[in-house]
C-alpha cells in the first residue's frame, strides 16, 4: 500500500465506522473488500439514536457535534469502486469528511504507519433527517456495535458505556439483516409462565423487600433472586396514614437504576397483591437478576436474561414529592439489609431520602421495627441546666465562642445532613459576608456540638431546633455518650435577612472558620472543601474581633515593589509560557516561577490574523484555576505589557524541578496579567499553531499534568494548516497536520 506525504494513493479511502459496520462481518455483507486498517477516536462529537427504521427495528447511530466528547470507532479502508455502495448502505445520511486520530487497539490490532501519527482524514456519515427525534435502538442493533467494538479492541470503558448509556427498546423478533453474530446474542427476557407453575414473579423495591412485611399478606411469597430494573428511579410521593409517610414509587428515567427482590408468588395472591398496592397501577418490567452480596443465589436466573416481572407504579396523576417516615423508611432499608443488595445503593437508600421526623407508631406491626434506633434525643433543661449548640462558623474556634460564652463545653463534632454552607451580606465587624446555613438535599453541614449553660441562651438568641448526628474527630475528640447515638437535638443560627444577597468572607473569618475547623478534628475532605470552595474578599486590614488565633495566619499577598529592583511580575497563561515566544519582545524576561490564579478559566474569543486564531483570555470564575508563569519583567519594559491589570498568583512548585525558594509555597504575590476587553467578543477556536505554543509552553515550565492534559482535549482547534506571522523555533517540531486523503472520488468531484 503506497502513502506520499500522507496521501493515499492506491485507488481507496479511510472510512470510519461507529454503528453497526464496527462489525466485520456486517460492513462485509455489502463492502466485500472492506479492510480493517486501525481503530480511531473522533473529537469534538458524541454518538446519537434517533427515529425507527423497520430493517433493524430499531433506531439508527448518528454523530452529533459536540465540543468536549468522542466517538470512538473503526478506520476501514474501502476501494473507491464500493463508494456507491456504501452511499447507498446509508441512504437516510450525508456524507461528511473528519479527521480521526488512530489509536492502539486494546487487544492487538497495529498499523505502524498510522497508529501514533497525526489525525487522518476519513469519510462517514451523519444521520440528515431535520425532524429527527431521540429514539431507542433495538437489542439486536446495539449487540452487533457493541460485538464490533468488542471485535476490534476498542477501549473497555468505551464498550461499557455504549452497554450502560443507551438502553434498548426490547424488541425480541427478527430483524432483516442476517448475520451470524446475532446468533451469540443472548436470550430475550424470559416470558412470566403462569401455566407451568402457578406462578408468577412480583419486584419489590418498597417496604415489600422486607421479608416479614411481605409475608404479612402475602404468606406463600418465596424470595428467588435481588434484581436491578434500569431506566428507573425510586421516588417518595404524597401522604398515608398507615404509615405516616409518603409511599415509594418507581419513575421512568433513563440512566438510573432501582435495586430490588424478585419473589415468586402464587397466582391465587395476584388480588390480594392488588389490593395491597391499590393506589398503584400494575405494569410489566424486565428485571435483571443479580448474585447477592451476602450469598444468595439462584443458579436457574442470575447470570440471566432480564425476566419479566409484575411490579407497581403510584398512580395519582397529582402526586407531590414528600418524605418518608423513619419507620417506612427503616423497614425498607432493613429489607435491602436482609436480601444483600448492594453496599452503595443501600448507603444511598440511607443519605439520599431525609425522613419526616414523625416519632409516633403506625398501623404495620412488624417485629423489624422493635429493633429501630431509638429517635433523636430532646434537649434536657431541666436535668442539668444546660443546652446543646451547634456551630458551623467562626464559633468552630473555641477561643472565639468563649469570648462571650466562656462556660461553653465542648462536646462532639457532629454533621448536619440536607443544609449547605452558604455567606450572604457584608458586616463591618468581620469585614466579611457571614456563614449561615441553608437547606438543600443530599449536602451536610459539619461543625461542633457545644453544651451552653442555659443562663448564656439569651447570648444565643432567636435560635433554631436542628436534629444533629454525633460523629467522632478524626484527631481523638470522643464522647462516648453521643459519638454514635442517634441524632441530638440541637440550638442553631440561620441567617434572616429576606433579602440578602451572596458574598464572600473575609480572609481573616475564613480563618478562624477552617482553623476551628481543624482544632476539632472535623474531616479533612471537609476542611479541604472549606479552603477552596469560598474565596475571599482580599481584605487585608483589621477586623474588631480579638483573637490570639488570628496572630498565626498567613501574611496577606505581597504587593510589587518596583522601586527596590526596577522590576514587576507578570502572570503569563497563553503563548508567553513559552520562553522563545515572550522574548521575541521581552528580552529581558525572567522565569520565577509556576503559579496558580483562583477563581479564573482560560477562555478563547475572536480570531486574529497574526496567528489565525482566536486570543486566549481569563474570565472570572468562581472555584475554577488558571495555572501559567510568573515572569519578572523589568519596568522600562511596562509599555510592552500595557493595559495590564493586577491579579494575586499563588507560587507552586514546578513538576520538573524549577524552584524559587523565595516565593514557592508563599503567600500569593500580586502580578500584572492581561484580560481580553472586546465587549462584543464571540466565542471561537485557536489555531493549531497557538494551541501547541501554550500547550508547549505549560510543558517547558513543568505545569500540571493533569492541566496540560485539559489544554489539549478541551480546546478543539480550527485546523489552520497555513503559516502563522509568529516565528517560532518551536514550531518547526509541531506535528504535521491531518493527512487528506486524495481518491478518484475526490478528482472526480473536482472535476
Amino acid at each position: 500500500m503506497a502513502y506520499s506525504n500522507g496521501i493515499k494513493s492506491d485507488g481507496k479511502f479511510y472510512y470510519f465506522a461507529y454503528g453497526s459496520n464496527l462489525l466485520k462481518e456486517r460492513i462485509q455483507v455489502q463492502i466485500k473488500e472492506a479492510e480493517f486498517v486501525a481503530i480511531g477516536v473522533l473529537d469534538n462529537y458524541e454518538l446519537a439514536f434517533f427515529d425507527h427504521y423497520d430493517r433493524w427495528h430499531s433506531a439508527v447511530a448518528t454523530i452529533e457535534e459536540k465540543i468536549g466528547s468522542s466517538v470512538w470507532g473503526c478506520i476501514w479502508s474501502v476501494p473507491n469502486s464500493f463508494a456507491q455502495e456504501l452511499d447507498n448502505q446509508e441512504y437516510c445520511y450525508d456524507k461528511i469528511k473528519v479527521f480521526v486520530q488512530p489509536r492502539l487497539s486494546t487487544i492487538g490490532h497495529f498499523n505502524s504507519q498510522l497508529t501514533g501519527s497525526a489525525p487522518i482524514e476519513c469519510h462517514t456519515y451523519q444521520y440528515s433527517n431535520p425532524d429527527r427525534k431521540q429514539d431507542l435502538p433495538s437489542p439486536q442493533y446495539k449487540y452487533v456495535i457493541v460485538t464490533g467494538a468488542e471485535e476490534h479492541g476498542l477501549p473497555a470503558e468505551y464498550i461499557e458505556w455504549l452497554r450502560n448509556n443507551f438502553p434498548d427498546n426490547g424488541y425480541n423478533g427478527t430483524v432483516e439483516v442476517e448475520l451470524k453474530a446475532l446468533a451469540n446474542m443472548p436470550k430475550p427476557p424470559q416470558k412470566i409462565d403462569t401455566e407451568s407453575d402457578g406462578k408468577f414473579y412480583y419486584f419489590a423495591y418498597g417496604s415489600n423487600l422486607l421479608e416479614e412485611r411481605i409475608q404479612v399478606q402475602i404468606k406463600e411469597a418465596e424470595f428467588v433472586a435481588i434484581g436491578v430494573l434500569d431506566n428507573y428511579e425510586l421516588a417518595f410521593f404524597d401522604h398515608y396514614d398507615r404509615w405516616h409517610s409518603a409511599v415509594a414509587t418507581i419513575e421512568e428515567k433513563i440512566g438510573s437504576s432501582v435495586w430490588g427482590c424478585i419473589w415468586s408468588v402464587p397466582n391465587s395472591f395476584a388480588q390480594e397483591l392488588d389490593n395491597q398496592e391499590y393506589c398503584y397501577d400494575k405494569i410489566k418490567v424486565f428485571v435483571q437478576p443479580r448474585l447477592s452480596t451476602i450469598g444468595h443465589f439462584n443458579s436457574q436466573l442470575t447470570g440471566s436474561a432480564p425476566i419479566e416481572c409484575h411490579t407497581y407504579q403510584y398512580s395519582n396523576p397529582d402526586r407531590k414529592q414528600d418524605l418518608p417516615s423513619p419507620q417506612y423508611k427503616y423497614v425498607i432499608v432493613t429489607g435491602a439489609e436482609e436480601h444483600g443488595l448492594p453496599a452503595e445503593y443501600i448507603e444511598w437508600l440511607r443519605n439520599n431520602f431525609p425522613d419526616n421526623g414523625y416519632n409516633g407508631t403506625v398501623e404495620v406491626e412488624l417485629k423489624a421495627l422493635a429493633n429501630m434506633p431509638k429517635p433523636p434525643q430532646k434537649i434536657d433543661t431541666e436535668s442539668d441546666g444546660k443546652f446543646y449548640y451547634f456551630a458551623y462558623g467562626s464559633n468552630l474556634l473555641e477561643e472565639r465562642i468563649q469570648v462571650q460564652i466562656k462556660e461553653a463545653e465542648f462536646v462532639a463534632i457532629g454533621v448536619l445532613d440536607n443544609y449547605e454552607l452558604a455567606f450572604f451580606d457584608h458586616y463591618d465587624r468581620w469585614h466579611s459576608a457571614v456563614a449561615t446555613i441553608e437547606e438543600k438535599i443530599g449536602s451536610s453541614v459539619w461543625g461542633c456540638i457545644w453544651s451552653v449553660p442555659n443562663s448564656f441562651a439569651q447570648e444565643l438568641d432567636n435560635q433554631e431546633y436542628f436534629f444533629v448526628q454525633p460523629r467522632l474527630s478524626t484527631i481523638g475528640h470522643f464522647n462516648s455518650q453521643l459519638t454514635g447515638s442517634a441524632p441530638i437535638e440541637c440550638h442553631t443560627y440561620q441567617y434572616s435577612n429576606p433579602d440578602r444577597k451572596q458574598d464572600l468572607p473575609s480572609p481573616q473569618y475564613k480563618y478562624v472558620i477552617v482553623t476551628g475547623a481543624e482544632e476539632h478534628g472535623l474531616p479533612a475532605e471537609y476542611i479541604e472543601w472549606l479552603r477552596n470552595n469560598f474565596p475571599d474578599n482580599g481584605y487585608n486590614g483589621t477586623v474588631e474581633v480579638e483573637l490570639k488565633a488570628l496572630a498565626n495566619m498567613p501574611k496577606p499577598p505581597q504587593k510589587i515593589d518596583t522601586e527596590s529592583d526596577g522590576k514587576f511580575y507578570y502572570f503569563a497563561y497563553g503563548s508567553n509560557l513559552l520562553e522563545e515566544r515572550i522574548q521575541v519582545q521581552i528580552k529581558e524576561a525572567e522565569f520565577v516561577a509556576i503559579g496558580v490564579l483562583d477563581n479564573y478559566e482560560l477562555a478563547f474569543f475572536d480570531h486574529y490574523d497574526r496567528w489565525h486564531s482566536a486570543v486566549a483570555t481569563i474570565e472570572e470564575k468562581i472555584g475554577s484555576s488558571v495555572w501559567g508563569c510568573i515572569w519578572s519583567v523589568p519596568n522600562s519594559f511596562a509599555q510592552e505589557l500595557d493595559n495590564q491589570e493586577y491579579f494575586f498568583v499563588q507560587p507552586r512548585l514546578s513538576t520538573i524541578g524549577h524552584f524559587n525558594s523565595q516565593l514557592t509555597g508563599s503567600a500569593p504575590i500580586e502580578c500584572h496579567t492581561y484580560q481580553y476587553s472586546n465587549p462584543d467578543r464571540k466565542q471561537d477556536l485557536p489555531s493549531p499553531q497557538y494551541k501547541y505554543v501554550i500547550v508547549t509552553g505549560a510543558e517547558e515550565h513543568g505545569l500540571p499534568a493533569e492541566y496540560i492534559e485539559w489544554l489539549r482535549n478541551n480546546f478543539p482547534d480550527n485546523e489552520y494548516n497555513g503559516t502563522v506571522e509568529v516565528a517560532l523555533k518551536a514550531l518547526e517540531k509541531m506535528p504535521k497536520p491531518p493527512q487528506k486523503m486524495q481518491t478518484d472520488l475526490d478528482r472526480t468531484e473536482k472535476s
